[in-house]
């Protein structure tokens, strides 16, 4: 089978990206980080910066791979709609990843000891996160993604999730990462809370989609908010 060329759009958090893979691999990524959330005014620049720096044509690409969220409410709209203009405009298939499994997925980027779970926490404002854990090796779900709010008095239901992974060797990653340090800096080796979701970890995720042709109706899609009206 040719490698196919996939446009992987990433707009749930303040960080705008979009990344060009061939096959597994990155070939062209344009990404900003903003508080202002301008996905709107730079998505669709960001992705004409990343073909070219592909330098492919767009009849080249075989599929529009999209972060479908959890995370911001305005953010995951922006990208949805332009997933779709992309797919109709180029009569190409849709595919989406959970931004939790994206986020977890951000770890290969650092030099980490062999961990055996990675924490995914995505500030979801206040004292809440968007939680979710991947066993390490093959980043299969351990808990599926789900608000949570941490609270000093609310302990016992924090604790509830972390009490079976004391003695793995796990690390948390996303800017949702501070609330927790009361609950997981006693076995968490590794925190990185400056991390945000990004397209240069879709690559391979988008890959494993397309091999198995786990394509969606882009019609009738929409992204998982978790919760309403959050931006």
């Amino acid at each position: 089978m040719e490698l196919p060329y996939i446009l992987h759009l990433e707009t749930s958090s303040r960080n705008c990206s979009v990344a060009v893979s061939h096959g597994p691999e990155l070939v062209a990524l344009c990404e900003e980080e903003s508080d202002g959330y301008a996905h709107s005014e730079k998505l669709h620049l960001f992705a004409e910066y990343a073909m070219e720096g592909a330098q492919i044509e767009w009849k080249d690409l075989s599929a529009i791979h999209l972060s479908a969220g959890p995370g911001s409410y305005t953010g995951l709209r922006i990208g949805a709609a332009a997933a779709k203009g992309y797919c109709y405009a180029l009569e190409v298939p849709l595919m989406v990843s959970d931004t939790s499994l994206i986020l977890a997925k951000m770890a290969k980027f650092f030099e980490i000891p062999p961990f055996e779970v990675v924490f995914s926490m995505m500030d979801a404002r206040r004292m809440e996160v968007y939680l979710a854990a991947y066993e390490a090796s093959n980043y299969s779900k351990l808990i599926p993604v789900q608000p949570f709010i941490f609270e000093e008095s609310d302990q016992h239901s924090a604790n509830k999730f972390f009490t079976d992974f004391e003695n793995k060797f796990c690390v948390c990653i996303g800017d949702g990462c501070r609330k927790a340090i009361p609950w997981i800096e006693s076995f968490c080796k590794e925190v990185f809370p400056d991390v945000l979701p990004s397209a240069k970890a879709m690559p391979e995720l988008g890959m494993e989609l397309f091999t198995k042709s786990h394509f969606i109706d882009a019609a009738n899609f929409s992204p998982n908010y978790l919760k309403n009206n959050y931006v």
